[in-house]
C-alpha cells in the first residue's frame, strides 16, 4: 500500500486494515486479491477464535459482503505497536441490505511482516445487533 509513492507500513499499515479493509472488501469493485496483498504477507496465519482462515476463505468472503453490505463504519478503541508485535480493540458495524445493523466487537493480537504487512492475527470476535 503506498500514499504518494511512500509505503505505508507499521501503525499506518494496521489502522487502514482496521479501517479499510472491510470497506473495501465489502464495498468496491477492487479486485478481492489486490486488497488481500496490500495488508496480508503472502506467508500470512490468520486464526479466529484459533480456527485458521486460510487466503481462500478470506477471498471468499468477498462476494458476500459486496452483495449484503450497504456500509461498515469502525471505531478503534485501542492500539498498540511494540516492534512487530500488536494487539487492538475494535468495533465494525456493518449495515445489511436487510436494513440491520451488526456490531462486532473484535480483540485482535498479531506481528508484522518485515516488509510492514501484517504476517499473523489472532483475534475474538462478539457479534450482536447495534
Amino acid at each position: 500500500m503506498t500514499v504518494t509513492g511512500e509505503p505505508v507500513t507499521g501503525e499506518r499499515l494496521l489502522t487502514a486494515f482496521i479501517r479499510d479493509y472491510p470497506r473495501e472488501m465489502g464495498l468496491t469493485d477492487e479486485d478481492p486479491e489486490a486488497i488481500l496483498d496490500r495488508y496480508l504477507a503472502p506467508d500470512f496465519v490468520f486464526r479466529n477464535y484459533g480456527v485458521p482462515v486460510d487466503r481462500r476463505r478470506m477471498l471468499g468472503q468477498a462476494r458476500p459482503a459486496r452483495r449484503n453490505t450497504l456500509d461498515v463504519e469502525t471505531e478503534i478503541h485501542e492500539m498498540l505497536l511494540d516492534g512487530p508485535r500488536f494487539a487492538a480493540r475494535y468495533t465494525t458495524r456493518p449495515t445489511t441490505r436487510k436494513g440491520g445493523t451488526l456490531e462486532i466487537h473484535v480483540l485482535m493480537f498479531g506481528e508484522l511482516a518485515e516488509d510492514g504487512r501484517i504476517r499473523r492475527v489472532d483475534q475474538i470476535t462478539h457479534t450482536g445487533r447495534a
